[in-house]
């Protein structure tokens, strides 16, 4: 179970990294919550395995990249006959043959797709640019929305209808605030940089909504271009709410996401043993193994686990992204959110050191948001 939205006017896609299967149980470890059985012990679907939805085809003079979605068994039968056919492990049937020109990307994928097919696994889509152009299977059987201000919207998988009904009613809230008018500029940060960030917010909500459609766990956001799909790297994530302690400011930090790429593999990092109240004048000094790095490759690979919490928060000073939501009052009253780009403001400072990471925030910059957040809610 899976899900996947193409925004298709601002050349966005966003997709999910969790396989699961229709059966109960705890499942793995997964970067949003932890263990499963935080959230309940026994959730309708088993997250199975983390992995990208993505798969990449190169041969000398052809090259595609392509993002799948569907169900698990059909999906993952998809990208083993991909790439049976590209290691000559098997060959097409004979009345495939025709089709068949083994140095072109865009033919393997589909007599890989038309053989998947025909064993009856045809319950997946495929979103891919492959040679200069854009490439798509199956996407009939989704009907395109326009949705309000994300305007022509595709949304596939298990998660999609719960999908579709809240980006409707976020995109509702934008045109509402006066932004309808953004231009398609904003409108592709704002999917970049708010969408993953309002679904990771509802991934660790107590229901766990997402986790018991199985879908969730982290998102991938792609630059949907001719040549190929390009995922948008090195992004941090943070969730606190602002309070008042002994007449200082301090920040209860609640969640905290990190992620980049190496060599096709996704890297995730989140801190654990959350929330911290963390100050200006009292950074905090937590065991390098608060922050859970997650290992997640693309289909039809195998993790490479090569990386440490050390190595990952050595990067985590400079993301190129930073989104962070900011609550107010004791029952998170009022809610902000804020994008920083490559080269903007940077509340959280973390510095590795062996065993133990050093954090603090900028005061600055805490004094930045703050000021920008509803005075007509008191701190607690």
């Amino acid at each position: 179970m899976t899900v996947l939205a193409y925004f298709e006017d601002l050349a966005i896609a966003v997709s999910d990294v969790l396989l699961s299967v229709k059966a109960p149980g705890r499942g793995i470890r997964i970067p949003t919550i932890g263990g499963t059985a935080v959230a309940n012990a026994d959730p309708p679907v088993r997250p199975t395995r983390l992995v990208r939805k993505f798969f990449t085809v190169k041969r000398p003079r052809s090259a595609g990249t392509f993002l799948v979605c569907g169900t698990v068994a059909h999906i993952t039968r998809v990208t083993q006959n991909v790439d049976g056919l590209v290691t000559g492990r098997i060959r097409p049937p004979e009345h495939l043959l025709r089709m068949f020109v083994p140095q072109s990307a865009a033919s393997l994928v589909d007599v890989a797709a038309r053989m998947t097919e025909e064993e009856g696994l045809d319950d997946f889509e495929l979103l891919g640019a492959v040679d200069g152009e854009g490439y798509r299977r199956h996407f009939n059987r989704s009907v395109p929305r326009d949705l309000p201000y994300w305007g022509r919207v595709m949304v596939m998988g298990s998660g999609g209808p719960d999908l579709v009904d809240w980006l409707t009613a976020k995109g509702r809230a934008f045109e509402d605030a006066g932004l309808g008018a953004d231009d398609l500029g904003r409108k592709r940060s704002r999917v970049v940089n708010t969408v993953p960030s309002m679904l990771l917010e509802e991934d660790t909500r107590s229901t766990m909504k997402t986790l018991n459609k199985g879908v969730g766990g982290y998102y991938e956001c792609f630059d949907v271009c001719d040549t190929e799909l390009v995922p948008f790297d090195r992004a941090i994530t943070i969730f606190g709410r602002f309070k008042r302690a002994s007449g200082r400011t301090t920040f209860e930090l609640r969640r905290v996401f990190f992620h980049t790429y190496d060599e096709g593999n996704l890297i995730v990092g989140t801190l654990t043993d959350l929330p911290m109240d963390i100050s200006p004048s009292e950074p905090l000094r937590v065991p390098s193994d608060s922050l859970e790095v997650f290992h997640v490759p693309p289909l039809g690979m195998r993790a490479r686990p090569t990386w440490n919490a050390s190595r990952l928060a050595s990067l985590m000073n400079s993301p190129r992204s930073m989104c962070l939501t900011t609550y107010r009052g004791p029952f998170d009253n009022s809610v902000q959110r804020f994008y920083e780009g490559e080269s903007g403001r940077r509340l959280l400072v973390i510095k590795p050191g062996g065993e133990f990471l050093q954090m603090r925030i900028d005061e600055s910059v805490l004094e930045y948001y703050l000021s920008r957040s509803d005075k007509t809610v008191p701190l607690d």
